[in-house]
């Protein structure tokens, strides 16, 4: 006999299922018990063909087949009397086991039966008592599992049991799948057509189950193809990298509509490999939606870390105005173009609209031509306190910019690429610098961004691409606060016995190439100092550099030579001590100081060269 292979809609289908010849009343079903022998072996008692229990050894002048026969009788006979099956259970008598059912004796598990089994005696006799229990009240019909979640494209099955002796008969309800019986006796095949539900009704002469179906959707979708996260310098942060490794893997994935990423998860202690070198990370990305079936895809990254030189970039971009914000508003737009040198943006704002808002920085990419960005960033969590939240970004961007520790963002055409992406809470201020070089492709813009949070939590993740839909460049109003060369190299010199040296750091303030515009304060201006320190004297001298809060309480973040220094909240006129160095008898020495004025701080400040002896008379020094 043949049968179709696809069930349509409504369509009565019979299907004899292989396996399952037992006569049976249809009023009223009774498990059928039986014994089956090996020849010389063991005996087994079955029900519905199934094998519940196995007699190996003989009992008295009784053989395990005998026994098993007993056994068999004793159980037809609890049947017909009508024996509940859940009455059935061990207790232990003497030195034996007996299996019963109301007391009623159905086997004796003997200490030579369970040392034949190789188990303790009473756990074979629990064994015995469950697996007759088990079969003795499994249903005439059975399908399991009783409900499917079925991928659209895919298949899944579910199990029909039947105990009877009448062909089982197979009924769909729902256009949305298809079944399929034949590829396994007794199995159900699922496919799923389309979106939507249905159900599959399964009868038996007087015996109907049900299979609810839904066919959905995955969240997401994602390609094999390998992705390449693009990373450069050296100590490179974690979040650095992980924030590399999560975009370059949200590259393969394909949300469908209104579905969201719920978690992306990279191994546990991931490092980044020496400049040049490049090293396998795999990714999890854990995908969820309304009325789609969560999606896990694992996406394969190759981390890559390409030796890029870092040059003095030609601009800041300084987004500080309004520095605290009452409305949602784009607070500052600028322009990148594809030279040798970075543009740096700095940003320092505070929430102040009276409730959670979302803070966004993206790259815009309005041309028909994919670009690249190397990014160097210190961005701080948002904080109440506004010192310290432009402190923790300042040091952040300064020890990255020093080891050369970015990123290389990819901002395909007509996209936008998030890089910032905050939950602002009110009163709460968000500090950040940028060191932005377009490596490649048209001019982009960036924009720094608050509005409202429910937008950002759909429309502003990172690691997603974004499309700039017919939005133009010359739809973006650009800020004016845009200055240059935003990097400072002094030469400054300190001779034991003469005056101390006193270096304004924040003072001369940059202008605006066009505008009658100043950076007062130059916050986010790298000094670069060379310092030449001279001992004429026949003894050797130790010197010290200090950071004075010149214009109010500041904050600094310093590199002597290759020591990294910091000095928090110090309140004016107070000063911090921030290196000492020995400087040899008749000899001079030269110790370069690198700086940056820190958002949140008051500058200008001061640094202050002068001989460790020397200090203590000020009474300021610590």
């Amino acid at each position: 006999m043949q049968y179709s292979r696809k069930f349509p809609c409504s369509l009565l289908i019979c299907i004899i299922l292989m396996g399952m010849s037992i006569n049976q009343s249809l009023a009223k079903f009774t498990p059928q018990i039986s014994v089956e022998s090996r020849k010389g072996q063991s005996s087994f008692v079955l029900v519905n063909g199934r094998r519940a229990m196995e007699i190996l050894t003989p009992m008295r002048n009784l053989s395990p087949s005998e026994r098993a026969t007993i056994t068999s009788t004793r159980l037809t006979d609890m049947l017909g009397a009508g024996v509940d099956p859940k009455s059935i259970r061990w207790k232990k008598v003497g030195n034996s086991n007996r299996v019963v059912a109301q007391d009623a004796i159905l086997t004796i598990v003997t200490p030579a039966e369970a040392l034949a089994h190789k188990v303790p005696a009473d756990k074979l006799a629990d064994d015995w008592a469950r697996n007759l229990r088990s079969l003795l009240m499994m249903p005439p019909l059975g399908v399991t599992p009783k409900t499917l979640l079925v991928p659209l494209g895919e298949t899944r099955t579910t199990v029909v049991e039947s105990l009877l002796a009448d062909p089982v008969q197979i009924e769909v309800v729902g256009t949305c799948i298809a079944v399929d019986s034949l590829t396994t006796p007794g199995v159900l095949t699922v496919s799923g057509v389309s979106t939507g539900d249905a159900t599959i009704n399964v009868r038996c002469g007087e015996y109907t189950e049900q299979v609810q179906v839904s066919v959905r959707k995955y969240a997401a979708y994602s390609s094999s193809d390998t992705q390449r996260a693009i990373v450069t310098g050296n100590d490179i942060p974690h979040d650095v990298i992980s924030q590399a490794v999560s975009e370059a893997a949200c590259q393969t994935v394909t949300l469908s509509a209104g579905a969201t990423i719920r978690s992306i998860d990279i191994p546990h202690g991931v490092r980044a490999p020496s400049p040049g070198k490049s090293t396998p990370v795999t990714v999890t990305i854990q995908t969820t939606g309304t009325d789609y079936i969560p999606a896990k895809l694992v996406v394969p990254v190759n981390l890559e870390n390409q030796a890029l030189s870092v040059n003095d970039p030609a601009q800041i971009m300084y987004s500080n105005n309004p520095e605290r914000f009452v409305k949602y508003q784009t607070l500052f737009a600028g322009k990148l173009t594809p030279t040798d040198t970075a543009t740096r943006l700095l940003y320092h704002h505070q929430n102040a609209v009276g409730k959670t808002i979302g803070f966004v920085i993206d790259l815009l990419n309005t041309s028909d031509s994919p670009a690249t960005v190397h990014t160097i960033t210190g961005i701080s969590n948002p904080m109440i306190d506004t010192w310290d939240v432009g402190y923790k970004a300042g040091l952040g961007f300064l020890v990255n910019l020093r080891n050369g520790a970015g990123r290389v963002v990819d901002v395909p055409a007509h996209s936008r690429r998030v890089i910032v992406s905050q939950s602002l809470s009110n009163l709460y201020s968000a500090s950040g610098v940028l060191e932005l070089h377009q490596l490649s492709g048209q001019p982009l813009l960036v924009r720094v961004i608050a509005r409202p949070e429910d937008q950002r939590i759909v429309e502003d993740q990172p690691e997603m691409t974004m499309s700039t839909g017919e939005l133009a460049q010359s739809d973006i109003t650009l800020s004016d606060a845009v200055f240059p060369k935003p990097t400072r190299k002094l030469n400054v010199s300190y001779k034991l016995g003469g005056p101390w040296m006193f270096q304004r750091i924040g003072d001369l303030p940059l202008k605006h190439a066009a505008l009658n515009q100043y950076l007062y304060g130059n916050y986010g201006v790298i000094y670069e100092i060379s310092a030449t320190l001279e001992n004429p004297t026949p003894t050797a001298c130790k010197m010290e550099i200090a950071f004075e809060a010149t214009a109010g309480t500041a904050s600094g973040v310093f590199f002597v030579d290759d020591s990294i220094a910091k000095a928090k909240f110090i309140k004016q006129p107070n000063e911090e001590v921030i290196g000492r160095v020995t400087v040899p008898a008749e000899k001079s020495r030269i110790v370069s100081i690198r700086t940056m004025p820190l958002s949140g701080s008051f500058y200008p400040a001061t640094i202050i060269i002068r001989p460790v002896s020397a200090a203590g008379m000020t009474g300021s020094a610590k």
